[in-house]
């Protein structure tokens, strides 16, 4: 006959009981700590943030940011950030989901950076409007007219696909959508965006239909200059730099 198994109550099955159940942290709540002391003062901001919310704090650097008082100099640390998020690749985004453009939107309010990127080209005319926040969906409605002014920026602007559908709208729609949720009425003056190419790193202006869809953000118009009518159109001798 087959051996049985340990009998429940018996030695060996309490053993192996004892061995998993007093391994620090499994199955328990973890003991309060007290305030983070990290050297870095975003990460320590955020750490305390978690625990004060009563949630086991997992920070990582590019998912948060406090305000330095310098706008210019808080673009180049959500650079920073951007740069960390594609070196490692948190989500395990694909090449082919990444490509061609990855974007970083700070709250300045909340701390909070989000990231996301375009949806695939078949997708790209694929944009449901309810999805949008209701300032994004105001400005969607806009470009319904196909023969309208929102159209008229740029240069077979359509190539762009439904705006929507490119990964600073998308990111900024998540960060408005979480503001609501924390109680707050946002503005678009709240938010602050780093576009890039993962490959090569190199900055990236948004396109004619973000620029418009973003437009307030800080980054919305970098690459693009006033046309002197109230409006703007593409800046040919933008170099990369994001300060406004």
């Amino acid at each position: 006959m087959p051996k049985s198994g340990p009998k429940s109550g018996s030695k060996a099955q309490s053993t192996i009981i004892n061995k998993v159940v007093n391994v620090d942290g499994v199955f328990r709540k973890p003991e309060p700590r007290g305030r983070s002391e990290h050297p870095d003062p975003d990460v320590r901001n955020l750490e305390n943030k978690l625990d004060d919310i009563g949630r086991e704090p997992k920070p990582r650097r590019w998912d948060y940011m406090e305000p330095s008082g310098d706008r210019n100099r808080d673009h180049e640390r959500l650079k920073e950030r951007w740069n960390e998020f594609i070196d490692e690749n948190p989500r395990g985004w694909s090449n082919k989901q990444r490509t061609p453009c990855v974007s970083a939107v700070w709250d300045r309010q909340s701390g909070r950076v989000y990231y996301d990127h375009n949806v695939h080209k078949r997708d790209k005319w694929n944009m449901n409007p309810d999805d949008l926040d209701p300032i994004l969906r105001e400005r969607y409605n806009k470009s319904l007219d196909k023969d309208g002014p929102f159209w008229k920026l740029q240069e077979d602007q359509g190539r762009h696909g439904a705006p929507g559908t490119h990964s600073e709208t998308r990111a900024t729609n998540q960060a408005l959508k979480d503001a609501r949720a924390d109680g707050r009425e946002p503005f678009m003056e709240d938010f602050m965006i780093h576009n890039g190419n993962p490959k090569s790193k190199d900055s990236m202006r948004c396109c004619g239909n973000c620029t418009q869809m973003c437009d307030g953000a800080h980054g919305s118009k970098a690459g693009w200059e006033s046309d002197g009518a109230g409006s703007h159109r593409v800046d040919e001798s933008w170099n990369g730099d994001f300060s406004v």
